[in-house]
């Protein structure tokens, strides 16, 4: 009571999370708080009118805002993430005190090239988002990726980004890159779920099975379950911005160490399925250590000739794991 947002207390002031994706449904009544006539921050809602923007265009005729979703998932994601709570409708969303700046960077197939995405990328620095949440991926490298996620860790934007969905170890892009949090997903019991990708370049988990949001009115229910990393990028994501709204004085590199130290782990530490173990929302906020990583060391991975190594696969403790960040060792 007294702790969640209403129309009159949902300023513009509130941190702000990014969500690259195919768009929101402008109108959803779970995007206003209590009180609330409109889904804008200006108007004690949940998203930020002012600082979203369509990088391609809706197929939604007469949309009621340009970046309006034409596909669903955006609205999936950013419902997880950010959609109203406590206001007497339809779900609660972990990121809650948050305002959502809306990227439509996928079209209504579904593609998304890097040069678009990147140009989201820099499109929400440029909106001063403090998280960059990115339930998309794709296989191979990209250089435009990297150089447009080296700029938001420049600015102190943590990226998160999805492993994937194809139960594999293919490697997988923005997830593999430098200066993002890989989110791999579980199940209804906490486990790695079957279709999660895995591998040393995993960082973190969180629920992605039978998760219910919020979708586009136009697909003739508010509300559906879903299933994917995506929707645990969403959590992730969400934490985050929590993190950054209970310490503002955070970097980046430390909101992921933290998010990674407090997770829960059934295991012995850090592993290729659900990388730190599960997010702990509670232990993040308290910074309560989790049992089996209760600390960290910082340094510079370099070569024989003593040059900065970007990337490295490391051994510490008896678990080998890819280096979170370039150049510092997190």
């Amino acid at each position: 009571p007294n702790q969640y947002l209403t129309a009159a207390t949902a300023t513009t002031t509130r941190v702000k999370a990014a969500i690259l994706d195919t768009g929101v449904d402008c109108t959803h009544p779970d995007f206003m708080n209590a009180g609330g006539t409109s889904t804008d921050t200006a108007a004690g809602g949940q998203i930020s009118w002012s600082s979203s923007e369509a990088l391609v265009a809706t197929t939604i005729s007469s949309p009621a805002c340009k970046w309006e979703d034409d596909v669903g998932h955006g609205t999936l994601t950013a419902g997880a993430l950010g959609a109203a709570t406590n206001n007497g409708v339809g779900i609660a969303s972990l990121g809650f005190p948050l305002q959502l700046v809306i990227l439509k960077v996928i079209d209504s197939n579904g593609e998304a090239p890097d040069s678009t995405v990147a140009q989201g990328i820099e499109a929400a620095i440029i909106a001063g988002a403090q998280v960059i949440s990115m339930s998309l991926a794709g296989e191979g490298y990209s250089q435009t990726l990297q150089t447009a996620m080296d700029s938001a860790w420049q600015h102190n934007v943590l990226v998160v980004a999805a492993a994937g969905n194809n139960d594999g170890t293919t490697l997988t892009y923005p997830g593999d890159g430098n200066h993002v949090l890989t989110v791999a997903a579980t199940d209804t019991d906490n486990a790695s779920a079957g279709f999660s990708n895995y591998g040393t370049w995993v960082k973190i988990a969180a629920p992605g099975v039978n998760i219910e949001s919020t979708l586009p009115i136009s697909f003739g229910t508010n509300y559906g379950m879903a299933s994917g990393t995506s929707m645990a990028t969403s959590f992730v994501g969400a934490l985050a911005g929590l993190l950054y709204a209970a310490n503002p004085n955070l970097s980046a590199a430390a909101v992921a160490q933290r998010i990674q130290q407090t997770a829960q782990t059934s295991s012995s530490g850090w592993n290729q399925y659900t990388g730190c173990g599960l997010i702990n929302a509670g232990a993040a906020l308290a910074g309560t250590p989790g049992s089996a990583i209760e600390g960290s060391f910082t340094g510079q991975v370099v070569d024989g000739s003593n040059n900065p190594i970007a990337k490295a696969l490391v051994t510490a403790g008896g678990q080998s794991f890819t280096t979170l960040t370039d150049p510092t060792l997190e």
